[in-house]
């Protein structure tokens, strides 16, 4: 059984992975964030400037996502994976002000059909941000080959001897 992946492999499956997590960021994008009125109004996130960033971070996400499935570079790599934590950083800044408007602390005397509601655009934004993020952690590897599964006998790596400092193959 073959437990290794190679380099441009792991690049492909980040590119991959970026892509479908900038999908993700783009349907909860358009998805309800905010609900008012017991649900009967609801407010996407592309509807304000928040949205509209994320939106054009989650297609420059989805473009960078294609360029790594191509060419496969490493150097894209930690740009993709930095880019994924910019915007789970902003996603969890959002998350922590809706949870403070929403909080019952923040609706008292108010109307309970006036009541402010979470909508599940922001989660999943959040989401596909956070994808984007762990796609960093296929890519990384070193030398030519990525670590997917248990070392076998007949292993390419090897390890100290118990007698001696010299390295023999496991």
């Amino acid at each position: 059984m073959n437990t290794y992946m190679s380099t441009a492999k792991a690049y492909k499956l980040q590119g991959i992975l970026t892509i479908l997590g900038g999908i993700l960021m783009i349907l909860g994008i358009y998805m309800p964030w905010v609900s008012l009125f017991g649900g009967l109004q609801t407010f996407a996130g592309i509807v304000g400037l928040n949205g509209k960033i994320l939106l054009a971070t989650a297609v420059v996400s989805i473009c960078f996502g294609l360029v790594q499935f191509v060419k496969k570079s490493s150097a894209l790599a930690w740009i993709l994976g930095i880019l994924g934590l910019v915007q789970g950083a902003f996603c969890g800044y959002l998350l922590f002000n809706l949870f403070k408007t929403v909080h019952p602390a923040a609706t008292n005397g108010m109307n309970s059909m006036m009541a402010i509601g979470f909508g599940p655009g922001l989660f999943i934004t959040t989401i596909g941000a956070s994808i984007i993020f762990i796609a960093l952690v296929v890519s990384v590897g070193k030398g030519e080959k990525v670590r997917i599964g248990k070392i076998h006998k007949n292993s390419e790596y090897m390890r100290p001897t118990i007698t001696g400092n010299e390295a023999k193959p496991v």
